[in-house]
């Protein structure tokens, strides 16, 4: 028995596939003109296919390599800037849950009372839901001076944070991902000092439990599906449930009392300079003269381009439209033409100074070049009272909206297409346990695996993450922390959160994107109660976009990233988890053959996440898995039914058979996992305008955590990582799927693509194929081909002719340079079976519509419904059944085979027995599992009955539509998939079945046969087992 579908397997089967909305066009296919490509015209010696990195240990000595390139562009090469401030860290503090008691006499909490305990920061984990917990440290500081400030320092605290000092409250902010801090010199004294810290946790917008399977409640803490997590196997390892504390540093600080606050450097790429923006903050009132020393140097390399250039900014005087008044005092005065110098006034105060970066060196993901600005505040005399630094790149990021298609995106002026994954917690965990090297080494494993960017997924991380991702030249988008739903009284807060986030990423040159909210949910998840429509968050959307681009105009905005509810501006983007959430979003077929959902008329459109479960590896369970939810050895009897929330129990019924061993699990779910990846992913490599996908996940935070992610939290990689590698070479030969096997002496067809990511043609290229069985090189041939810079394009069908070559054969096609290397290579293992539809003169009774079954065999006699005993009868028409049902008995127990097709869904009295089918959970399968036994699927393979080709819709569609379960269990399984009790959990159920009745039998059949007799084999065989008399 399963599991009920957990809150993330819902999304996608409620949702289900509603392919028809206004003012959206539903992608298909390309239109062909099919070609085969010439056969026989390479004279040559076959080439050599290299092998490709398949394993841990070649994956080791990549990262190594990759450590070495990279490591140049991690060396700080600016001089040192001297520090003009005192920071004192506060690493630990004494923590405990809020009581009753302090609820009613807070001084408690301000003088200590109670039982703390230590705990040292970053801290994070329980309580979730709407919970309070105390942070309270004591502290002693220098006297500060009339020339300086104090400041108290929070780079991120979860989720709402009042902070008290000396029983003062100095401020509060809201929010689990942006930095704040208050100014305290008036609340301190000599001596010690007391810091407390209330944080406050909620329940989400789109509600949690408390407790793993527990009650969801809702709430107001704006928090999508993805955070740190906590070390909890039960729940805190699982979906980063939402929980609190501080998990960033916190210092103390003196500063001057005039101060810069922070330095943002915006790349003005195309001319070829940078501003420099300043915010200085004043403490006092009154005003004070704004001055600057500004040097520019190469941060990552070595050179100058501004060295202490003193600054201040000026302004011209404008006057308002008809305000004739004014313009009269100021020309009275000489003002009207005059440059105003501009001071600093108490609290923020913005600047802004143009540089030009001759010979600018441009940051990109190969070349990740970093300048460094150094900031000095001077005074009157060009003495420096305080010193700041940032760096930045040179680069551009844009996105296209006038040029048909619209919503192509560019990096310096050259089109990109973004390959990542999805990123669930790891990376903060790099930073929050200090483990910098492994934050380093996890950014070139997605480099390595030829992603280019990463989606921050639903937060923003901590900026030293950026920081690594700016030095490693690995792209990021960043997401707001919302899923599915905006709390109506949380507009105004979301729209801060998304200036807070921009203020963060801007500064960086990895960030490319920013994006609102993941997966809205129609009709505000049919709670417009709590939540804001569709409509309403357009104009969320509106604000947030206005804020952002206040902060950086040249920010590029994908307002939503899995949109349930298009459409809205900026690049659509959908999610799709057809490979595991079975047809969520399109097909496998479908997506396969060309398909996707309905976007934008015009628009290129985007891909958020996909992907699909795979076991961690063994070593990992061992070495990290509470012991019960293992055997005492992987050989044994177990079910994933003992990880928590895990999926595979449930999923894996629609597409492998079901294991016994955690060993043969491990290794199946894994294998599936990368024949997914690859399929998925070069089925988007094959759509030009899929112009970015990401796969969901890289990296997993915990053991068993997301084990969607392709490396486990030991970094060991699955093979699905390999298969993500391989599928993401940016020039690469794609087979599309449509056929995995023939008759012998049919011309077998193999529909070969070229996908050139990259931002350059190559007219010099040629496609080389052969075919090949036991190692030897059946058929051959070359072609020459030109590459267009970014797009895909058909090549041609490898053709040949499968006469006496039945059997186990391989297709290679490999794409050659100039230089005669191999560039990639693709493989598609196919089958050629013989042919033999003899029925050995089985007699057969069948209505017009279920004798089309017949129309592939020869030697049967087909009778009408007379007296005679036929051997098989068919009946799609339980109506037909019933009108019969006590004649059919007695032929069936003399000796008929009584095969009844396709039952539509519904309850039936089947010979005293109660039938009950109903829809597939999920929706039609591509898979049923033969591992039953039964004399029937005698000799068939393990993925004998999956992905068959439709004869009439000419690509693959899926083969199951119901499954079938009888009142006293009378049927013998002969093929199984698996649905849902009435309790929503999953269990077996049969797709194919037999009751032994007398002398005969009755069959009920749910697979689909029509369409898939001639061109699969696997269809025909069994069709034939199923219909020939019984010996």
């Amino acid at each position: 028995m399963g599991k009920v579908n957990d809150q993330f397997a819902n999304i996608a089967n409620n949702l289900g596939r509603n392919l028809n909305k206004q003012g959206l066009k539903r992608v298909k296919p390309a239109e062909i003109q099919h070609q085969s490509l010439p056969m026989g015209n390479f004279d040559g010696l076959p080439i050599r296919f290299p092998e490709k990195m398949n394993d841990q240990a070649a994956l080791e000595a990549e990262l190594q390599r990759m450590r070495n390139q990279f490591k140049p562009f991690l060396v700080h090469q600016a001089p040192e800037v001297k520090n003009y401030r005192t920071r004192q860290k506060l690493t630990e503090f004494k923590w405990r849950v809020e009581t009753d008691t302090d609820r009613t006499d807070f001084t408690t909490v301000l003088s200590g009372d109670g039982e703390w305990e230590t705990v040292s920061i970053p801290h994070f984990g329980r309580p979730l839901g709407n919970k309070t917990t105390y942070y309270r440290q004591t502290f002693d500081i220098d006297s500060v001076t009339d020339e300086q400030s104090l400041f108290v320092h929070f780079n991120g605290v979860d989720y709402i944070a009042n902070v008290f000092v000396n029983g003062y409250f100095v401020g509060t902010h809201e929010g689990l991902f942006a930095p704040f801090e208050f100014e305290i010199e008036n609340y301190i004294h000599s001596g010690t000092n007391t810091l407390v810290v209330q944080v406050k946790n909620d329940f989400i917008h789109k509600r949690n439990e408390l407790e793993a399977g527990g009650t969801m409640y809702g709430g107001d803490k704006i928090y999508a599906a993805t955070g740190p997590g906590f070390d909890d196997p039960a729940l805190g390892w699982h979906h980063c449930p939402p929980g609190m504390g501080i998990y960033q540093d916190v210092y103390l600080e003196k500063r001057a009392r005039d101060f810069i606050s922070e330095v943002y450097v915006r790349p003005l790429f195309d001319e070829h300079k940078a501003e420099v923006n300043i915010d200085l903050y004043h403490c006092d009132l009154g005003e004070r003269s704004a001055k600057f020393n500004i040097s520019i140097y190469g941060e990552n390399f070595v050179g100058t381009v501004v060295k202490d250039q003193i600054v201040e900014q000026s302004t011209g005087t404008a006057i308002g439209l008809g305000d004739t008044f004014t313009e009269a005092m100021l020309s009275a005065t000489g003002q009207k033409d005059k440059e105003n110098t501009l001071n600093a006034e108490k609290g923020h105060n913005y600047f802004k100074f143009i540089f030009d970066i001759p010979d600018m060196k441009v940051w990109s993901s190969e070349t990740p070049y970093l300048y460094e600005v150094q900031v000095g505040f001077i005074d009157d005399d060009d003495t420096i009272l305080d010193a700041n630094t940032r760096t930045f790149g040179m680069r551009k990021f844009h996105m296209d909206e006038a040029s048909q298609p619209k919503g192509k995106l560019y990096l310096n002026n050259q089109e990109i297409h973004l390959r990542g994954a999805n990123t669930m917690g790891f990376e903060q965990h790099d930073v929050m346990r200090g483990e910098l090297d492994q934050l380093v080494d996890d950014i070139l494993l997605a480099k390595i695996a030829h992603m280019n960017f990463w989606r921050i997924t639903q937060r923003p991380v901590q900026e030293t993450v950026y920081d690594y991702c700016d030095h490693l030249g690995l792209m990021t988008q960043t997401d707001l922390p919302l899923f599915g739903v905006l709390r109506r009284n949380k507009f105004s807060e979301a729209v801060k959160q998304a200036g807070e986030m921009e203020q963060i990423v801007r500064k960086h040159p990895c960030n490319i994107v920013d994006t609102f909210i993941n997966e809205p949910f129609p009709n505000a998840n049919n709670l417009p109660q709590r939540h804001l429509i569709r409509p309403e968050l357009e104009r969320f959307f509106t604000a947030a976009k206005e804020t952002i681009l206040c902060l950086n105009p040249d920010r590029v905005i994908k307002p939503v990233d899995g949109d349930y509810d298009p459409p809205t501006f900026g690049l659509p983007d959908n999610h799709c988890y057809t490979s595991w959430y079975n047809s969520s979003g399109e097909t496998m077929g479908e997506l396969a053959a060309g398909y996707w959902l309905p976007v934008k008329k015009g628009w290129n459109y985007a891909c958020g996440e996909y992907g699909c479960e795979g076991l961690d590896n063994l070593e990992t369970m061992y070495n990290h898995y509470p012991a019960n939810w293992l055997p005492a050895s992987p050989d044994d009897d177990w079910s994933p039914t003992a990880i928590a929330m895990e999926q595979s129990s449930n999923f894996h019924y629609q597409y492998f058979e079901t294991p016994k061993t955690l060993r043969n699990w491990v290794m199946e779910s894994q294998r599936y996992q990368a024949f997914a990846t690859q399929w998925m992913t070069e089925s988007f490599r094959r759509q030009t305008a899929m112009i970015s996908t990401v796969l969901h996940i890289f990296i997993d935070h915990f053991p068993a955590g997301w084990m969607k992610a392709v490396i486990d939290n030991d970094r060991i990689a699955k093979p699905a990582y390999f298969a993500y590698r391989d599928a993401l070479t940016p020039t690469m030969v794609s087979f599309k799927p449509r056929r995995f096997r023939y008759f012998e002496g049919e011309t077998a067809a193999i529909e070969t693509w070229i996908c050139n990511d990259l931002p350059e043609a190559f007219d010099s290229y040629s496609l080389y194929y052969e075919v090949v069985r036991n190692h030897e090189v059946l058929r051959k041939g070359v072609q020459t081909v030109g590459i267009q810079p970014s797009c895909s394009a058909y090549a041609g069908d490898i053709q040949f002719d499968t006469t006496g070559i039945a059997g186990e054969i391989e297709v290679r096609a490999a794409l050659i340079d100039q230089n005669n290397q191999v560039v990639h290579y693709n493989t598609l293992n196919l089958k050629i079976a013989s042919q033999n539809t003899d029925l050995k003169g089985t007699t057969i009774q069948a209505g017009e519509t279920a004798g089309s079954l017949l129309n592939t065999y020869t030697n049967y006699q087909k009778i009408g419904d007379s007296t005679v005993t036929p051997d098989t009868i068919i009946i799609d028409d339980m109506a037909v059944f019933k009108g019969q049902e006590t004649k059919l008995r007695q032929k069936v127990e003399a000796g008929t085979k009584l095969v009844l097709y396709r039952p539509a869904s519904g309850t039936y009295r089947i010979f005293d027995e109660d039938v009950k089918i109903k829809p597939c959970g999920m929706l039609p399968v591509n898979f049923v599992s033969r591992n039953t036994g039964h004399l029937m699927v005698d000799g068939f393979e393990p993925d004998d009955f999956r992905f068959w080709f439709d004869e009439k819709q000419q690509m693959i569609t899926p083969i199951l539509e119901n499954t079938f379960t009888s009142h006293n269990k009378n049927y013998d399984a002969i093929l199984t998939s698996a649905n849902m009790n009435i309790k929503g959990e999953w269990r077996p159920e049969l797709a194919c079945g037999e009751r032994k009745i007398g002398k005969g039998s009755v069959i009920i059949c749910e697979l689909i046969l029509d369409d898939r007799l001639k061109a699969n084999p696997v269809a025909q065989q069994f069709a034939k087992k199923m219909l020939i008399k019984q010996p």
